[in-house]
């Protein structure tokens, strides 16, 4: 539930890199980890921190709208956020149990703790942007929609990192964690936190 910078440099003694860290604050209220997608060395060292950690919370990019339980081992649907379909998303957001690897649920239910998607849909984002809103286009609209997913993103973090449940760790590929630590998105509520680049070479 809680993590001191001792702790942390130890972890990164041990990590596949010797990723860079950058920190904020006093405390470590949250852990934001900016990953390679589907990297297995950068989820085997995710893995080690959470049993470290032992958090009450996880928040991950992938779940998207979605939050696992431990106790009923179960995804459902986060209260106020749109339901996805196949029309309008990937297969992979329409069934969280894919979205997710094992890995992670196996954790969850080993430590007890829940996941919490941290994303936007790309229905939400579209209504966000007020346009249609394709994932993989690089024009305005999906440049603003990134900008948006990172607000999001922050919005959830704080939420629970304002919360009295210890140390929160948070997975989002590097883009976005990036991003979310280098416009200071959670310094400005006083959040203290430890952003690490897990695609950090050195």
């Amino acid at each position: 539930m809680v993590l001191t910078f001792e702790e942390l440099d130890e972890w990164v003694s041990k990590s596949y890199n010797n990723y860079k860290l950058a920190r904020y604050g006093s405390s470590i209220d949250v852990v934001l980890m900016g990953e390679w997608h589907n990297d297995v060395f950068c989820q085997r060292d995710q893995l080690r921190l959470l049993r470290i950690i032992k958090p009450k919370y996880l928040l991950h990019e992938d779940l998207m709208c979605w939050k696992y339980s431990p106790v009923s081992g179960i995804f459902r649907l986060q209260s106020s956020r749109l339901w996805p379909t196949i029309e309008d998303e990937d297969l992979l957001c329409s069934n969280p149990e894919l979205a997710l690897t094992r890995k992670f649920v196996g954790a969850a239910d080993e430590l007890g703790f829940a996941i919490v998607g941290c994303d936007l849909t790309c229905v939400e984002i579209g209504k966000k942007c007020e346009s249609s809103f394709n994932y993989w286009q690089t024009d305005p609209v999906h440049r603003y929609g990134m900008a948006v997913r990172n607000d999001f993103m922050a919005e959830m973090i704080l939420r629970f990192g304002r919360k009295e449940c210890g140390c929160i760790p948070v997975i989002v590929g590097n883009t976005h964690a990036s991003a979310i630590h280098n416009r200071r998105l959670l310094t400005k509520q006083g959040v203290g936190y430890v952003y690490i680049d897990q695609t950090n070479q050195s």
